[in-house]
């Protein structure tokens, strides 16, 4: 079990997400790195769909109440244990009394959290991530205290590669064209995939603003079905993309989708990084 001392930033327990009810408008939810949070699990000797806890930009302070096997995935968090700095990225074995601070990172986004076992905690409409109108108990707040399975032991025994946070460094983000893609005029099209993108600092779980210096505009289409990864053309010129937490329906055009290991990059750029469209082959 821990205690949470401090929450850090939208830290909250995630999974691969809630399906199956996108008819009754309810979002996915779930992981914004699918890649990494399954690191964190595969560290532990989880199963990828495993809890768990997603933060951002600052993790939380918890104090361990019982003997606990974890590990924190995140590319520059900085990590102490009992006032010590460690190394993320691997698996720890930290006792009842231990106090662990996941700090700030410059250099990415989100970070995950992990137990051996998995967390203690109820799924509602099947998934154990957390939406405020769907699952406000699977919100982490401060001076709460996080059970976890301690009579679960690691199904999975294997050797753990390092993670490969380069394929993180491009600013390539890869697209499919989306339903609306052709009805553009041609050379804006092109200019598509030829201008760059800035991430608002407004983004969120819900969308990635992104900002141009080109003027770009759709029309307005009959409400469709949108998912994550879903790239919109406002009338205006904003481009947004959809995230975890995006609405099921939406009336502007959708010009491009996302493939998902580029929804997981875009999910670790930083405020005001520049990013540029390319089509997937």
């Amino acid at each position: 079990m821990f205690k949470v001392l401090s929450t850090g930033f939208q830290t909250t327990f995630q999974d691969r997400g809630r399906f199956g009810y996108r008819n009754l408008g309810v979002p996915l939810s779930g992981v914004m790195d699918q890649n990494l949070a399954a690191y964190a699990n595969q560290l532990t000797g989880n199963p990828p769909e495993e809890t768990v806890v997603e933060f951002t930009l600052i993790g939380p302070t918890l104090e361990i109440l019982d003997d606990v096997e974890l590990a924190v995935a995140g590319k520059g968090f900085s990590l102490l244990l009992n006032g010590k700095p460690i190394s993320p990225n691997q698996k720890l074995q930290l006792q009842a009394g231990d106090i662990l601070k996941i700090g700030a990172t410059p250099a990415s986004v989100r970070g995950y959290l992990a137990v051996s076992g998995g967390f203690k905690i109820p799924k509602i409409l099947g998934s154990s991530s957390f939406y405020p109108m769907i699952s406000p108990q699977l919100n982490i707040l401060k001076g709460s205290k996080i059970e976890i399975n301690k009579n679960l032991k690691s199904k999975i025994e294997s050797s753990v590669t390092a993670f490969d946070f380069g394929n993180y460094e491009t600013d390539k983000i890869e697209v499919f064209k989306g339903p609306e893609f052709e009805m553009l005029p041609l050379e804006m099209q092109k200019q598509l995939f030829k201008s760059p993108f800035k991430i608002n600092p407004q983004s969120n779980r819900m969308a990635c603003l992104l900002d141009s210096q080109t003027n770009f505009s759709a029309e307005e289409i009959i409400t469709s079905p949108v998912q994550p990864g879903t790239v919109q053309l406002t009338p205006s010129g904003k481009i947004i993309v959809l995230m975890q937490d995006a609405q099921t329906t939406g009336g502007y055009a959708r010009i491009f989708q996302l493939t998902e290991m580029a929804i997981s990059i875009l999910a670790q750029k930083p405020a005001g990084s520049k990013v540029m469209f390319k089509l997937a082959l």
